[in-house]
């Protein structure tokens, strides 16, 4: 890992609710016979990151998860679709949703961007936007950029949920929304990530800039939906399996790739 500076990485990128995977070699990859070409993608470890990065060394304070990336294959083919992820998240990143309003599923898929910021506003804690390329029969790829935001899904038998919500033309106007469901796992999270058939399985997700950070009060108590600390200089996700799919059955790549690697993300412990 290269910390502050770009790199151009062998791997995936995994956005949604806050979590972030990037594979740094490509030695985590595999896939079906025939092989499929390595995904590379740019990204700036500056740019995906917990903030601040100065945070006490033995407690709890509130935090946010800032990123950016792309998903390019290597050989400039159509990218296959990103699908689902489990991500383990660093033993010193909480997360804590209760007394945060919640918004449902029935209600964002029904709804534009507006309509869901304003029916859901309460329950709001992550703003962005993504890109997603478009490979419709009988035409080269088309890509599209649309707004992005992240709600509270509610907290169930210790399940929290977040609900990704993007709603773009594909061409006919519809919301997209993924879903993050973060449980306790050891002495930290696992994020279970699943992203949406786009376009029916004509788009793939190529890129992505968010960022989650939310406080609100609870009882007179004031909170802050993810927490952090910093007693070792470093946060580590840890991505067992990344899936993606070659929806659009592009020639000669093959129907899956799994992928699994790590991110390091520096922080500085202080008091």
């Amino acid at each position: 890992m290269f910390f502050g500076r770009s790199t151009r990485l062998a791997g995936v990128v995994v956005a949604a609710g806050g979590i972030f995977f990037c594979a740094e070699v490509a030695t985590g990859v595999q896939t079906e016979i025939p092989i499929l070409p390595p995904i590379e993608i740019e990204v700036s470890t500056q740019s995906v990151r917990v903030s601040p990065r100065a945070l006490p060394a033995k407690r709890l304070a509130p935090a946010s998860f800032v990123g950016q990336g792309r998903i390019v294959t290597a050989d400039g083919s159509f990218p296959p679709a990103l699908r689902k992820a489990i991500v383990d998240v660093d033993k010193d990143v909480r997360i804590d949703a209760h007394g945060l309003p919640a918004c449902g599923h029935k209600r964002l898929s029904a709804s534009d961007g507006e309509e869901a910021r304003q029916a859901c506003r309460e329950s709001l804690v992550g703003t962005g936007s993504v890109r997603i390329s478009l490979m419709y029969p009988g035409s080269g790829p088309a890509t599209i950029e649309s707004a992005l935001a992240i709600f509270n899904g509610g907290v169930r038998d210790g399940v929290t949920t977040l609900f990704v919500h993007a709603f773009a033309s594909l061409p006919t106007p519809r919301a997209l929304v993924g879903k993050v469901e973060v449980t306790k796992r050891g002495s930290g999270l696992q994020a279970l990530v699943d992203v949406p058939r786009i376009a029916g399985g004509l788009g793939s997700l190529v890129g992505f800039n968010l960022k989650v950070r939310r406080t609100y009060s609870q009882r007179g108590e004031r909170k802050s939906l993810l927490t952090a600390k910093c007693p070792d200089d470093v946060f580590r996700l840890d991505t067992s399996r990344a899936e993606l799919r070659n929806e659009t059955n592009v020639s000669g790549k093959p129907a899956r790739t799994v992928m699994s690697e790590a991110l390091l993300l520096p922080c500085t412990a202080r008091g």
